[in-house]
């Protein structure tokens, strides 16, 4: 196996790795590679492609995001969706997944992460704009909080607002 060397500022990393784990590990990093190279010192290298900074999404733009996500989201994603909508303050895990028909509160990971945050991805809408989630420890006893995010927050108050 190769002998891999990565440096970054003042961490030094060497590993005995495969071609295809050297592959996935230049992969990893969307915003900045760093060169591999075997059996010499690493050196940063600049991304392959240069894009131009992207400027805020404009709240128009934002929502019509937020309604594409919306549309391709499963029936149960929309559900999802609608409870976070009815519980501005949050839900514990375990309600939601009584109220979107699951038996099991570990059963809405399937659900964000299957269908809601491939959706979020599809159509550019940041995830933590959709819901976050809050886990404390009371007790010993785990909690698991789902609250919506103010792309929720922000769609609800104007379908309240009268036309």
């Amino acid at each position: 196996m190769p002998k891999v060397v990565v440096e970054r500022n003042d961490l030094r990393i060497e590993a005995d790795l495969s071609f295809e784990q050297i592959k996935e590990l230049i992969g990893v990093n969307g915003y900045r590679r760093l060169a591999v190279n075997v059996g010499a010192p690493a050196a940063s290298v600049a991304p392959a492609t240069s894009t131009p900074p992207r400027s805020a999404p404009t709240p128009i733009q934002r929502l019509q995001a937020f309604q594409a996500f919306h549309r391709i989201l499963s029936e149960r994603g929309q559900k999802f969706i609608h409870i976070l909508r009815l519980n501005e303050n949050g839900i514990e895990a375990n309600q939601l997944a009584q109220k979107l028909g699951f038996t099991e509160a570990k059963q809405i990971g399937g659900l964000t992460g299957g269908g809601v945050a491939k959706a979020a991805r599809k159509t550019n809408v940041p995830l933590q704009d959709v819901y976050r989630t809050d886990i404390t420890t009371i007790e010993g006893k785990r909690t698991v909080m789902f609250y919506p995010g103010s792309l929720i927050l922000e769609t609800s108050r104007k379908e309240e607002k009268p036309a």
